[in-house]
C-alpha cells in the first residue's frame, strides 16, 4: 500500500503547476480530471489514486515518491530511461532510409565533437 501525505502532495502539485504555468482547469485538461479534483488535491481534501501520481509525475518529470511527499530527490532518474526508451521505439519505427539518415547524422555529430576537443 502506498502512503500519499496529502498537505505535501497538494503543496508540491500546487509548485509544479506554477513552475509550469498550469492553472487548475488547463492541468485538470491535461490529465483528464475536473478542476475541482485538482483543487481537492491542492488542499490537501482528497488523496489521488496511484495512476493519477503515475501521470502527474510523468508530466512534470518528477519522481512520484518526491510528489507524494517523501524526501527523495525530486527528478527522477526513470526520466532519462523513459526518454531513451521513447527515442529507440520512435527510431525502430524508421523506415530503413530514414534509419539511415538518423545514423548519418549521429556519426556526424560524433565526428564534428571530436574535432571540437582538439
Amino acid at each position: 500500500m502506498y502512503a500519499v501525505k496529502n498537505e505535501c502532495f497538494g503543496s508540491r502539485l500546487q509548485l509544479l503547476m506554477q513552475e509550469h504555468h498550469f492553472t487548475m482547469r488547463s492541468l485538470a485538461a491535461a490529465v483528464h480530471l475536473s478542476p475541482s479534483t485538482i483543487f481537492r488535491y491542492i488542499h490537501g481534501q482528497i488523496t489521488p489514486k496511484l495512476t493519477t501520481i503515475e501521470i502527474l509525475s510523468q508530466l512534470f518529470g518528477v519522481s512520484p515518491a518526491w510528489l507524494m511527499g517523501y524526501q527523495v530527490d525530486r527528478f527522477s532518474s526513470s526520466t532519462c530511461e523513459n526518454d531513451l526508451s521513447s527515442i529507440v521505439e520512435q527510431y525502430l519505427s524508421l523506415s530503413p532510409s530514414q534509419k539511415a539518415k538518423v545514423r548519418a547524422l549521429l556519426f556526424s555529430l560524433s565526428d564534428a565533437g571530436a574535432s571540437d576537443e582538439k
